[in-house]
């Protein structure tokens, strides 16, 4: 059984690097406002894309800092599946029976740990999840993605170790 909890480092640093982004937002953001003609001219398209940007970084800084506080693990195995934490799908439970494959995932931005499902796990998942696996977030093509930094450990190791587990239960072949 693996219970991996969050890097509490990897999310400090996480946390400060959003904190300055944020503080320079709103730096640019109050250095427009305090124009002494801001108000007469009009919309800026300037503040029109800061302002959204400032509170999507805003929303990404409470996440983070809510993250880091918490002490329920990301990624967890046990019995009746696999428990997911750490993707933009929220809190998932995926039955050991829904697991097509396990493996890595190397894409152009990042690597990951990608976990096949069959039709009915897709299905079990629920609308609003298989929304966001078919928009590409959190997952693609009937695959959930664990991001490789969210795990403390080797990708290829913790995949190996699972993919044995499962051959182990009976339930996939190969």
């Amino acid at each position: 059984m693996h219970r991996m909890y969050p890097v509490r480092s990897r999310l400090a640093r996480a946390l400060a690097a959003r904190g300055l982004g944020l503080a320079l937002l709103l730096y640019l953001l109050h250095a427009r406002f305090s124009r002494p003609n801001f108000y007469e001219s009009g919309p800026d398209i300037y503040v029109l894309v800061l302002l959204p940007l400032a509170g999507a970084l805003a929303c990404s800084a409470a996440l983070c800092a809510w993250r880091m506080f918490r002490s329920t693990p990301w990624f967890a195995t046990s019995t009746m599946g696999v428990f997911l934490d750490c993707s933009l799908l929220g809190p998932t439970t995926i039955r050991w029976d829904d697991i097509d494959q396990l493996g890595e995932y190397h894409g152009p931005l990042h690597d990951s740990l990608a976990i096949s499902l069959l039709p009915r796990g897709l299905e079990r998942l629920g609308f609003r999840r298989r929304l966001w696996i078919g928009l590409g977030l959190g997952g693609n093509e009937g695959r959930v993605h664990v991001p490789a930094n969210m795990i403390p450990t080797n990708l290829s190791e913790l995949s190996a170790e699972l993919n044995a587990m499962i051959r182990h239960r009976g339930r996939i072949g190969s």
